[in-house]
């Protein structure tokens, strides 16, 4: 069985001259490595050597797909005006035509593209008109340009490598594995592993969600040719789909630089990188990256007329968190009571009596309290340590304030307070004079008989004291409750 009874398509064949195949094939390599300066003025040179002879339409081929892919709409312009004087004199002008049809599509002119598919349409073996068809059916893809012209082919063989790439395609949007097996196998012979191979190699893993698989194809091309973004976008899109958003991230950040930080497809994929990245944080650095990347994203997806839908996604949705959180904030200050936490000595008699008496007798205490407390205030009941020196205590239990300023007729004003916590070993604690407030201005003031408020300093130092505790009495869940509720 011959090659074209397999494929029921034309030969892929090598170009019979090796110093021209040789040409092209380092023309392609350019291309694959996106250094297309050196690419154009390798074109140029052989178009000219060529004089618009048999192999000229390879390299005007290779050119409008270097144009296109940098998005070069003027040059494109340039290059159709330049095609259409030029060839003017041609007897066979078909391939060229198919050409201008090619450029006209890239520009969206389709009324000529139009045109032109009336006027070739009686044109038979030319693999370039095939091609200028299948882009122009893919474009439009209405009802009366059925899917079977996909497959039209002339009968005789193809050398031009985005011929083949047109043909791979529209086989990939009919799942036609068989075929695109073949074909990519026959371009390997012919041009080693090519990016086109790889490509399919890791669109067939997708077909078996295969995504790790997928990514070892892209971040082979991405390693042979680091300076084509587009092997990179894919690597690092992948590893999106993996959520390896700090591998993305690495991607993202290299390729970068290699685009001076304009690639609109690479500032996109930041942009939702950072936004994964964050978490829904928007105070942490990821959510302020994020911001700045998608205000980019927009800026350069608008300047080269790319759509925004994704990158409004996401921008919306950060919108919406912050404004949620700025709600909840103000929610929560609109709710919010300013309590307090403190420091009430006990005498060493009280200690005693404390651990010695009644469990339940100190489930409910009364204790005269400063004045200002309030219904909610923490009270962190403190014995002193066996230290002589001041600062060291040792706390006792956490009550909570329920009733302040009760008239008593001998302490004045009692203070309601019920238990939230009674330690069953007493938690040492070392206390500076920033820990808390008093009226005292000794160096080493004592903590004052009806209570001195914590300090913001005094509550993270407790806090710490506590975090240290609940790690080592047994994971103690009630001392995890206390933790929060103090945090």
């Amino acid at each position: 069985m011959t090659v074209n009874q397999e494929l029921k398509t034309p030969f892929i064949v090598k170009i019979s001259n090796k110093e021209e195949h040789d040409y092209y094939k380092s023309c392609l390599e350019l291309f694959w490595s996106n250094k297309s300066n050196l690419l154009i003025k390798k074109i140029a040179t052989r178009i000219n050597h060529h004089d618009y002879g048999l192999f000229s339409p390879l390299y005007f081929r290779l050119w409008i797909e270097t144009l296109a892919k940098n998005n070069e709409i003027y040059a494109l312009k340039e290059l159709l005006n330049h095609l259409l004087k030029a060839t003017a004199h041609l007897e066979n002008q078909n391939s060229y035509l198919a050409l201008r049809g090619i450029i006209h599509l890239e520009l969206d002119q389709v009324e000529a593209c139009r045109e032109l598919n009336q006027r070739l349409s009686k044109v038979n073996n030319n693999p370039y008109f095939t091609e200028f068809k299948q882009l122009f059916i893919l474009r439009e893809l209405s009802d009366d340009l059925t899917i079977e012209n996909l497959f039209t082919l002339p009968s005789k063989p193809i050398v031009d490598y985005f011929h083949w790439q047109t043909y791979l395609k529209v086989s990939f949007l009919q799942g036609k594995w068989d075929i695109i097996s073949k074909v990519t196998s026959y371009l390997k012979d012919n041009y080693g592993e090519t990016p086109l191979y790889h490509t399919y190699q890791a669109f067939k893993k997708l077909e078996f969600s295969d995504l790790s698989g997928a990514k070892e194809e892209y971040a082979s091309l991405q390693k042979k040719y680091p300076e084509n973004t587009d092997y990179a976008v894919w690597n690092s899109y992948l590893a999106l789909c993996n959520e390896s958003y700090k591998e993305s991230l690495k991607i993202l950040k290299k390729t970068s630089d290699h685009t001076q930080n304009n690639d609109p497809d690479i500032s996109s994929l930041l942009s939702y990188t950072y936004y994964q990245l964050a978490e829904g944080d928007i105070y942490s650095s990821f959510w302020e990256k994020a911001k700045q990347e998608t205000e980019k994203s927009m800026r350069l997806l608008k300047s080269n007329n790319l759509p925004t839908k994704e990158i409004k996604v996401i921008i919306e949705s950060m919108k919406n968190m912050e404004n949620l959180n700025q709600k909840e904030m103000t929610d929560t200050e609109s709710k919010k009571i300013d309590h307090q936490f403190w420091l009430v000595p006990l005498s060493y008699k009280k200690v005693f009596d404390f651990y010695d008496g009644d469990k339940n007798a100190f489930k409910k205490i009364y204790l005269p309290l400063q004045r200002s407390t309030k219904i909610g205030d923490l009270i962190f009941l403190v014995g002193k340590g066996s230290s002589d020196q001041i600062g060291h205590h040792k706390i006792i239990a956490i009550y909570e304030v329920k009733k302040n300023n009760l008239i008593d007729p001998i302490d004045g004003y009692l203070t309601e307070l019920v238990q939230i916590k009674k330690f069953k070993f007493s938690l040492n604690l070392i206390l500076e004079k920033k820990h808390y407030t008093t009226e005292d201005k000794k160096s080493d003031p004592k903590i004052a008989d009806r209570g001195s408020p914590l300090t913001k300093s005094g509550v993270k130092h407790i806090v710490k004291h506590f975090e240290k505790a609940f790690s080592v009495f047994n994971q103690d869940e009630e001392l995890k409750e206390l933790i929060e509720k103090v945090s």
